[in-house]
């Protein structure tokens, strides 16, 4: 089961050795560790592209729909009910109903961002906080607090380096959502068990000098659906 292996690797602790044939050890142990987790995201890896009709009007979208940036204000776009209003956020085109969903975000060195999942329903048009309550399972970037996770109130992650990517897993079944660094295969954080009444998507808000990108994945499942 998906749900138990990965709770069984986060529960790995690494002891420092005691010697050098040790050393040795741990750093295959490392090496293996990462490789099982790395095997295990990737099994239910997904394609995900950008939705142009919920993107802020600051938002610029790259022509294949995988990279956003902020700059200024669009004039030509029109006023679509599915487009956020007031923060600066674009979902994702795919939509997850049900099973396991795997992607990733190159975030760079960008300095401020939110990254995670989003129901379907989640309000546009008005100032909401960005949490389970709301409808919000989301992690960010921010010069004022570091990572955190935006629970309530949010959660600290003091992470050992910096993510240059960031992957995303969704279990529907199990009312998971969790985030890894995906240069280390890390667990980064997993929210509370939650019950998903509505359609997910892929979310982001994007911030000066932050882009963010979503890859292609090496390997594409057949799973999800446009929404």
């Amino acid at each position: 089961d998906v749900e138990d292996t990965l709770r069984r690797i986060w529960a790995v602790k690494l002891e420092p050795p005691e010697d050098p044939p040790s050393e040795v050890q741990t750093a295959c142990d490392v090496s293996q560790l990462y490789l099982d987790v790395r095997g295990l995201l990737r099994r239910h890896q997904v394609s995900v592209t950008l939705d142009p009709d919920t993107a802020h009007r600051e938002l610029i979208l790259s022509e294949d729909q995988r990279q956003v940036t902020r700059g200024y204000p669009q004039e030509n776009l029109d006023a679509s009910p599915k487009r956020f209003a007031t923060s600066p956020c674009v979902l994702g085109r795919e939509g997850f109903h049900s099973g396991r969903y795997y992607f990733e975000v190159d975030v760079g060195e960008g300095t401020a961002w939110d990254l995670g999942i989003c129901f379907d329903s989640v309000q546009r048009h008005t100032n909401t906080e960005p949490q389970p309550r709301s409808g919000f399972w989301a992690i960010r970037l921010c010069a004022r607090a570091g990572y955190v996770a935006l629970t309530c109130p949010v959660t600290s992650l003091p992470l050992a380096e910096q993510p240059l990517a960031v992957g995303v897993f969704l279990d529907c079944e199990a009312g998971l959502v969790s985030f890894y660094n995906t240069a280390t295969a890390s667990h980064i954080f997993t929210f509370p068990k939650a019950t998903f009444s509505d359609t997910l998507r892929p979310y982001f808000q994007v911030h000066q000098y932050s882009p963010l990108f979503l890859p292609p994945p090496d390997v594409v499942t057949d799973k999800q659906e446009t929404v």
